[in-house]
């Protein structure tokens, strides 16, 4: 697994943290979600998005081979074939 937690928490807090964002689920599936007023919770086990009301994702960091971060997106790509796209 290849994931830097405190560059991700750093690009999370300047970029991310209440503010709109948008999520695809890129794989067998195709989903789209947004969320205002973007909080997380990110810990070595679990990163967690929510509006803090009715909108959330939950991603279990065990099943993510790596993650890419650039400003104002981060890929994350799943040990099959998924992956998750976050952008301002």
């Amino acid at each position: 697994m290849l994931i830097d937690i405190e560059k991700l928490r750093k690009e999370l807090k300047k970029n991310f943290l209440n503010r709109k964002i948008d999520i695809e689920l890129d794989g067998d599936i195709t989903y789209r979600l947004k969320i205002e007023n973007v909080k997380f919770l990110l810990n070595k086990i679990y990163f967690i998005l929510s509006d803090n009301e009715a909108n959330q994702l939950s991603i279990c960091l065990d099943e993510v081979a790596h993650i890419e971060i650039e400003e104002r997106q981060i890929d994350i790509f799943f040990n099959y074939e998924q992956k998750i796209r976050i952008f301002t």
